[in-house]
Parts: C-alpha cells; structure tokens; sequence
C-alpha cells in the first residue's frame, strides 16, 4: 500500500517506494514490512526501515522486529546488511523429506551471500527455550564455486549456557558431491570458557538443531554418529577457560585455565582427531 514510483527517461532514474509491504504463501510463511524503498540504479538495492514480522515455515520466527535493513544484488553477490537479528528456530519435522544420517553438506547457493548483522544476534530454540547469543558484528560471506561453497564467518563474541568466547573466525569449503566434509577448514577464537559437568549428549544438542521425537526402529537407532572428514585442518592455539556454571557455584572451587596448542591436520583427519 502507500505505493509511490519515479522514473526518469533515461534510465538514469528508477526507483520504487511503499509505505506497507505483506507477503503470505501456501506454506504459512508470512512477512510485513514498512517504509519500504527499491531502486534500479546504479545498482539493485532495497532499503526497509522497519521489518515488522517474519516467519518461516517450520524454520524460524523473528522475535523482534528489524530496524534498518539493506539489500543490494550487484554482480553475482547479494549483500544483507541488518541491524540486529533476534529469532526463534524450529527443527523440521524428521519425516518430512529424504532421511539422511549426515551432520553436514553443502548449501546450493543462487549466488554469493554477504551478511551482516552489525549490532548483535540471538537465536531460541523453540523445544527447550535454550539461547545462543552473538554479540558485537556477525559477518558471513558465502561464495559459489562450480563444485563446492566457501564459507567464512566471523563475529566479536559467542555465548550459550556450555561455552563463550571472543573474536571468533573460521572458513572452509564444503563440497557439492561429499557429505560431512569440510575441506581446508581453518579456526581461530581469543579468550574461550567452559561450562564442566555436561554429558556429550549435552554438547550435542548444544550447537547441533534439535530433531523432533520420533519412534524409532531398533535398527535407526543403532546407527553410527557420522564423522565429520576436515582434510588439512588448521586450528589455532586456544586459550581456554573450564570452571563451574553460575547455578553450581561452590566456595573454593578455583577455574582452571590452560593453552591448547594449535593442530595441523592431514589429508585423512576427521573429527575424531579433534
């Protein structure tokens, strides 16, 4: 609604403008936006000052709303610039699409992606409420290759309730035609903190989507974790922070620190190594 358009003969001039903006699918997605402006030169880009809601089938929900948003495709790139992000996530349901026991694989990307959140982002898990919280700038750049896709991400800080740490980067690539393989896979934090105590179950549903309950068979439970393969793997030493949670405590129970030295993976190193 509120739609405003100005054109100028020689193209010099294109530009689009809306007060309101509704979008509603099949699926049950839905989104609103308002203040909405789109031009055509020199470059594709979409400014909205205010994204009011959005959600995404049985993937996430926008908690708050988006103040600030900027979209430009140029070239083969599409770059999202956001103010701050806060969401809800929802794991899809396991019997919906083809099952497969692999952790990771390779996103088909229309293009490349550059995302930037600047001031913050906070991701809830729906099943248990649990936070993840990014302070500080997230940066991701995701770049299409013909048979793999790169990605690198950095950000000032991450938190959740089993482990934090500072100035955070990582890259690799994940090829098109190899599941739960990350080639070239390069790491590097500052300061980091453990939370002692957790079961690796813990761990796991820490930094891994959690998948809805469902019955299973004998057989499907009996399957092997997949290992993820990391060929020539490169972690920086890490300073590295292990004490008690603030709920656990005790009087004269010190943190314990220590270093752990950088590692150097080979051709056949996988996550077990790690």
């Amino acid at each position: 609604s509120g739609v405003n358009m100005r054109y100028r003969a020689d193209g010099t001039v294109c530009i689009l403008e809306a007060d309101k903006m509704e979008y509603e699918n099949d699926a049950k997605s839905r989104a609103a936006a308002a203040r909405i402006t789109i031009t055509m030169r020199p470059v594709v880009k979409m400014t909205i000052e205010c994204i009011e809601s959005l959600y995404v089938a049985d993937s996430f929900l926008l908690s708050n709303p988006i103040h600030s948003s900027e979209f430009t495709y140029e070239g083969n790139t599409m770059r999202i610039l956001l103010d701050k992000l806060d969401v809800v996530t929802y794991s899809k349901n396991p019997h919906e699409g083809a099952q497969t026991n692999s952790l990771i694989s390779a996103p088909h990307l229309p293009g490349n992606i550059d995302l930037c959140v600047q001031n913050g982002m906070q991701l809830k898990k729906s099943e248990d409420g649990s936070l993840t919280r990014f302070g500080g700038r997230f940066h991701l750049y995701a770049l299409k290759e013909e048979r793999s896709a790169k990605i690198a991400v950095q950000f000032e800080s991450f938190r959740n309730y089993l482990f934090a740490a500072n100035t955070v980067s990582f890259c690799g690539s994940l090829p098109l035609d190899r599941v739960d393989t990350i080639d070239d896979f390069i790491f590097s934090a500052g300061d980091a903190t453990m939370v002692r105590g957790h079961s690796t179950d813990e761990w796991s549903e820490a930094f891994q989507p959690r998948k809805q309950k469902v019955e299973q068979s004998n057989k499907s439970t009996n399957q092997p974790t997949p290992v993820i393969k990391l060929p020539f793997v490169s972690i920086a030493d890490l300073k590295i922070t292990i004490g008690l949670g603030a709920s656990h405590k005790v009087g004269r129970v010190k943190d314990t620190s220590l270093i752990i030295a950088p590692f150097k993976g080979k051709a056949e190193t996988t996550s077990k190594d790690l």
